[in-house]
């Protein structure tokens, strides 16, 4: 199985005769993978950071993986091959000629090849803020957008042209990454991709919803918990000392909000923080018009231990602050980075 070609990073490579390699992680944490019974069992995620969105190549014999995503919304656009995944009780199967989209939710998932050729699909993660705000921008109504977090979805390039459509721009712009093309060299090129990608999400999302395509599910009371939780964690990030806070804030116990978070999520609550913070650092980071310096962002986000910061954050997206920031903005300061050299 080829490595991944162009723009992408490879940051996992699993194989049944080797140690696995890790130098990063796609989702919120490091996942539990499992390839399956193969001679030459292998898979390789690779992945190419556009603004706030995440491309990744996904190519594998085979594997069962436990998933959790506490901030963004997964899109999955199989190439080649078929998935099967489970959460929330639901169960949806995904292959070529549609796209699959879940929630931040924990979930599990096996991957199987199609005969002789493995399996190869294109995964998006998009911050639920970037949808809600092009939602918004369609006059999509208080219910459509409560329904981003209803339960995993497989859309139909059959049923649905506007799938068909972004069907098409993923796999064009997985081509230009590929070839490391100037289509997707630029600052302004990426920025114009994102925007597309997520204004061609919300256009589908929207038609799917009004199809009643997705369907409803009763919210448990962990469900009401996180969610609760995670609407107090981003309207305070620059305030929270630690989960205490969150749990009190929510009227629950520290251990009820841990419980409620790894049911529902798969992850803690600190875990939750961390990344919610690293989207918002991510944001700031990204904003041309911001004149804060690398440390002043990480401190306006709750973030404190800026070593940390700087070590998890290329975990999570592929470069330091710094480079992130070079990219975006004009003479300001890139200190954090040199606590960790």
């Amino acid at each position: 199985m080829d490595r991944s070609q162009g723009l992408y990073s490879e940051i996992a490579h699993h194989r049944s005769s080797n140690r696995t390699v890790f130098r990063g992680h796609l989702f919120s944490s490091r996942n539990a993978l499992q390839l399956a019974d193969h001679p030459n069992a292998e898979a390789r995620v690779s992945r190419f950071g556009l603004e706030r969105l995440t491309v990744a190549n996904v190519r594998s014999t085979g594997h069962d993986v436990a998933v959790s995503e506490v901030s963004h919304t997964t899109v999955i656009v199989p190439l080649s091959g078929r998935l099967i995944s489970s959460a929330s009780s639901a169960e949806v199967q995904a292959h070529t000629g549609g796209i699959l989209v879940f929630p931040p939710n924990r979930r599990q998932t096996r991957v199987v090849p199609d005969g002789a050729s493995p399996f190869d699909a294109i995964t998006i993660l998009v911050p639920q803020s970037e949808i809600r705000e092009a939602l918004l921008r369609v006059d999509a109504s208080p219910r459509d957008l409560n329904r981003l977090n209803d339960v995993p979805v497989w859309l139909d390039g059959e049923a649905l042209p506007e799938v068909r459509g972004l069907r098409s721009l993923a796999t064009l712009l997985h081509g230009e990454i590929c070839r490391g093309g100037p289509a997707i060299q630029s600052q302004g090129t990426r920025r114009a991709w994102a925007r597309l990608l997520v204004d061609k999400l919300s256009e589908v999302l929207e038609q799917a919803m009004g199809a009643q395509t997705q369907a409803s599910v009763d919210v448990s009371a962990s469900n009401m918990h996180v969610d609760r939780a995670l609407c107090y964690i981003r309207a305070h990030l620059d305030s929270i000392a630690s989960v205490a806070d969150v749990s009190d804030a929510c009227g629950v116990s520290s251990r009820t909000l841990e419980l409620a978070f790894r049911q529902a999520i798969g992850i803690t609550p600190h875990q939750a923080i961390t990344e919610i913070r690293l989207d918002a650092a991510r944001r700031r980071l990204i904003d041309p018009e911001s004149e804060q310096s690398v440390t002043e962002i990480a401190m306006s986000c709750g973030i404190l231990h800026l070593g940390r910061f700087s070590r998890n954050y290329r975990l999570r997206f592929g470069e330091l602050p710094s480079a992130t920031r070079n990219g975006h903005a004009r003479g300001v300061g890139h200190e954090v980075d040199e606590l960790i050299e």
